[in-house]
Formats: structure tokens, sequence, C-alpha cells
């Protein structure tokens, strides 16, 4: 499934992001493996996750694009809080399933974390609210695809913020993909109108 950009209070700008490939709901059976991972330290479960990650990419036919795996790293309070950052863990999992590299290519200069504050609240903050993501990325050195994840989508901000930060880097193609969306946000089976104008710009 793919989460569309889409319009309203304090998103970013739409016209210039991809689609996120996200592969469940964030609700039942996967709410609660995200939570048991990220919260109580249950990083076995790491691989379990990746692999959800894994079988979209390989429905989406997206896997031959990609040669480099990355993430966008959580907040400084979480890293240290849970003493890993989840991202990375799920990152390193699914460049070693689908045998590609993992770089850390992006850096975060946010202050405020988001975890725990709902849509409606995220997207009613305005565009300029600290809470959101700002990354730096290093300078491209040739990757032909890039694929970022992420554990959960909720407004998109994050992906989309690290999206904008490779492409100003120099990255020509970027993917999104992330093991679950919250269930008000829209997703659709079929890639955006970004997603393909950037596939039949290749």
């Amino acid at each position: 499934m793919h989460f569309e950009p889409s319009g309203g209070s304090g998103t970013i700008d739409t016209s210039s992001v991809s689609a996120i490939l996200t592969a469940d709901l964030y609700s039942g059976e996967v709410r609660e493996m995200i939570t048991e991972w990220k919260f109580r330290q249950r990083t076995c479960v790491t691989s379990t996750l990746a692999e959800r990650i894994v079988a979209s990419l390989t429905d989406a036919r997206w896997i031959d694009r990609i040669d480099t795996v990355t993430w966008a790293p959580t907040s400084t309070v979480h890293r240290r809080r849970r003493g890993y950052d989840q991202a990375e863990l799920l990152a390193r999992a699914v460049a070693r399933q689908c045998r590609l590299r993992c770089q850390r290519l992006l850096v975060r200069s946010g202050v405020t974390p988001q975890t725990g504050r709902s849509r409606s609240q995220r997207l009613s903050d305005g565009p300029h609210f600290t809470a959101r993501p700002i990354f730096g990325a290093r300078r491209s050195r040739g990757f032909t695809g890039v694929l970022v994840v992420d554990d959960i989508v909720t407004t998109g901000s994050t992906l989309w913020a690290a999206e904008r930060a490779l492409r100003s880097a120099g990255y020509a193609e970027v993917l999104l993909a992330a093991v679950a969306r919250t269930p008000d946000v829209h997703a659709t089976a079929e890639p955006s109108k970004t997603h393909q104008r950037d596939h039949q710009d290749r």
C-alpha cells in the first residue's frame, strides 16, 4: 500500500514528495509488535518487521531500483532512552535481507520528538512547529537508488523531510518505506502521481 501525499494545515509541500510504501496498518498484532520493539527493548522482532517491508518492496518491484538502504534517524532523546535507534536496526535488517548495503546518510537536527502526538495534533501545529524533523544529508557518491525506512507513518513528515534532504544532496532517486501507517491516513494500492513521474524520468 502507498500513503499518498495530501494537503492540509501544517503539511509540507506535497508537490515535491513521493508516495510512501507501507506494509501494514498500525493496529492489532502489528501495533503490539512495534510497541514491544520500541518501548520494551524487544529487538528480537526487528527481523520480523523487516520481513514485512521486504515483502512490500518485492510486491512493488522496488528492490531492483535500490542499491543503498538508509534510515530517518530518531531523536537524540529517544536514542539515549532506548539505547539504540530503532530505525537504524530496521534499515540494517532490511538491507541484510535484500543483500544491499546500508549506510548512514542522514543527520537529524530537530530537537523535539513527535512520539505520542496524534496525527491531527501534528497537522494542526503549522509548518514551523519545532517537532517537525530537520535532516542534513551526506553528498551523493553516485548511488543510483536510496531507500529510506522508518517504523510508523502518521503524517509522512519525517520520511518526506528525509527525502527532501537527500534530493538536495544530489540523490536522484529516493524511495520511502515503513512497516505501518496509522489507520486514519489515506492509502492507495497504486503509486502516487509523483512516484509514477519519478519512475518515468529514470
